[in-house]
C-alpha cells in the first residue's frame, strides 16, 4: 500500500495509489483511516510533501563511503564524524513534487542540496503484529544499531558457538557490514 499526500479541487487530504489513480481516505496513515469512496487522477492532483508531523528532527547519517569520495575529489583527507549530527526540518524547507527550488538571491555562490527521506521505513510485519497485540524484538535492528563490532560479536557468541562459525572471520563480516554504514548513533568510548 502505498500513500500520498495531495491536493485536489482545493482541498489536501491523504490517499492511497493505485496505479494511475488515488483513492481518498479520511484519517491519516499508520493510524485509523477509511476510504471516502472519492478518487482522483493522479495527473490531476499536486503531490504535496507527505510530512507528519510538520516538524521533525533527524539525525544525520553520513555515509563512510560517500564522505571519502567526496574528500578525494577535493584532495582531503575525509573528516569522518564520530557521532551523528542532530538537527531539524520545518515543511517548509522541503519541496513537493515537481516544485521550483528558489535560490535566495543573497545565496553565495556554494550551493548545495540535500536530499532528505520524509519518511519512516517500518517492517510491515511489525504493523501487523501491533494491529493484533503482538510483539517481538527485532535482533537484528538492535545489533545494528550498537555500530560496535565488539560488542556485536559478544551479544552472538552462543549463535557463533552453536554454528560452529569461525570467530575471526565471523568479526570481520560483522566489521565489513559496518564499514558503509551510518556513523555510530552514540559517541564512542
Amino acid at each position: 500500500m502505498r500513500f500520498i499526500k495531495f491536493t485536489a479541487a482545493a482541498q489536501t487530504s491523504w490517499g492511497i495509489l493505485e496505479g494511475d489513480r488515488i483513492a481518498a481516505i479520511s484519517g491519516q496513515p499508520f493510524d485509523k483511516f477509511e476510504r471516502t469512496g472519492r478518487a482522483y487522477a493522479l495527473a490531476e492532483v499536486k503531490i504535496e510533501v507527505p510530512l507528519i508531523p510538520r516538524t521533525f528532527y533527524c539525525a544525520g547519517l553520513n555515509y563512510v563511503r560517500h564522505l571519502k569520495e567526496a574528500a578525494d575529489k577535493r584532495g582531503e583527507v575525509p573528516n569522518i564524524p564520530t557521532r551523528a549530527e542532530i538537527g531539524y526540518r520545518a515543511q517548509n524547507a522541503l519541496i513537493a513534487h515537481d516544485e521550483d527550488v528558489v535560490i535566495p538571491h543573497d545565496a553565495t555562490e556554494q550551493i548545495h542540496y540535500e536530499g532528505e527521506h520524509t519518511f519512516r521505513i517500518l517492517n510491515v510485519f511489525d504493523i501487523v503484529g501491533q494491529s493484533m497485540g503482538l510483539a517481538r524484538d527485532d535482533h537484528y535492528k538492535r545489533l545494528k544499531l550498537m555500530q560496535d563490532v565488539d560488542a556485536i560479536a559478544a551479544d552472538c557468541q552462543d549463535l557463533v558457538a552453536r554454528h560452529q562459525l569461525d570467530p575471526d572471520t565471523t568479526r570481520q563480516v560483522i566489521a565489513a557490514m559496518l564499514a558503509d554504514q551510518p556513523v555510530p548513533l552514540r559517541a564512542q568510548d
